[in-house]
């Protein structure tokens, strides 16, 4: 993968958090806490993974990263919880690329995601490590 990425954010994704997309999320998980249902929800703690798989598109379709999605698994995943994200609230989620290591076979790259809230104010941060492998015989 091209270290030059290290640092590089991608263009924000805008989301909103509504009643019915946190009770389907946690119906999903199988979580019936009423906290993710009706007007005053709030949404389950996994949710974040929502605005930042639609970030990984951005660098996934680069082709300058190296990042060949075939070859990767998720290697990890933390969450730092600041506020809750409530329903009827409009997010903003931006996603960097924290750091690249390894060498082939294996390298190992960190992405952060932040997601705040419309007064800018830091909600939560998400971060995950992707393991990318080399194919045989140098392919990947």
């Amino acid at each position: 993968m091209n270290r030059d990425y290290v640092g590089r954010e991608y263009p924000p994704i805008l989301f909103e958090v509504t009643s019915e997309v946190t009770e389907a999320f946690a119906d999903a998980i199988r979580d019936g806490s009423p906290a993710f249902r009706g007007p005053d929800a709030i949404a389950p703690l996994s949710f974040v993974t929502r605005p930042q798989m639609a970030a990984a598109h951005a660098f996934a379709d680069d082709p300058e990263l190296g990042l060949d999605w075939e070859t990767v698994i998720h290697g990890d995943q933390e969450f730092e919880w600041i506020d809750p994200l409530r329903a009827g609230t409009l997010y903003s989620a931006v996603t960097r690329i924290v750091s690249i290591k390894g060498r082939a076979p294996l390298e190992f790259m960190q992405i952060e995601t932040e997601v705040t809230d419309p007064d800018g104010k830091v909600a939560v941060r998400s971060r995950s490590t992707l393991v990318s492998r080399e194919l045989e015989g140098g392919e990947g």
